[in-house]
């Protein structure tokens, strides 16, 4: 079962930005974190991070950058695991919308994910979830409902197929 967030479903998600950039040419801002990392990559943005590290109060905490700049807009309600998840929906959206609209070459795009050496140590699911997460994020449940969203849907695609959603492999980017 995926990890049910205020955010939008990933269905839901796609469908919007798919509609959007196809009128527009260029995709809104929400405040959804997924939905504006998107927004940036429309803009030109090609590089992205999500950084797992250790808060104040000794938690894990999740921050996520583009561009090297941090990613401000963040929900403080979202648990770091929410955070984790829209980071990968925006990180599979972005290769699919690299692919259908040709906004970039989809091997331009960086999607890195860090952990700072003191979150290492907290012993906490969230951690062993992030780091999971970074050895590869084709295991998760997020990606796996990604791919599945995307397989159901080919119909909403010109020129993504499903040799093309099987091959939206994170393994070769990650930092």
């Amino acid at each position: 079962m995926v990890e049910k967030t205020n955010r939008l479903s990933f269905e839901r998600m796609l469908r919007d930005v798919l509609r959007e950039y196809r009128k527009k040419g260029s995709i809104s801002e929400k405040g959804v974190i997924a939905n504006d990392l998107l927004a940036a990559m429309t803009r030109g943005v090609r590089t992205f991070g999500m950084k797992l590290v250790k808060q104040e109060n000794g938690m894990p905490g999740v921050r996520i950058f583009a561009d090297g700049m941090e990613y401000s807009a963040l929900e403080k309600e979202l648990s770091p695991r929410a955070v984790i998840t829209e980071y990968l929906k925006a990180w599979f959206t972005a290769e699919l919308l690299a692919r259908e609209f040709g906004i970039c070459d989809a091997e331009d795009l960086c999607f890195a994910m860090e952990v700072d050496e003191e979150a290492v140590v907290i012993p906490s699911q969230v951690v062993s979830d992030f780091v999971s997460s970074r050895e590869n994020p084709s295991n998760t449940r997020a990606w796996k409902n990604c791919r599945k969203v995307a397989l159901d849907h080919l119909d909403w695609f010109e020129r993504v197929d499903a040799i093309m959603i099987y091959g939206v492999l994170p393994v070769r980017k990650i930092a």
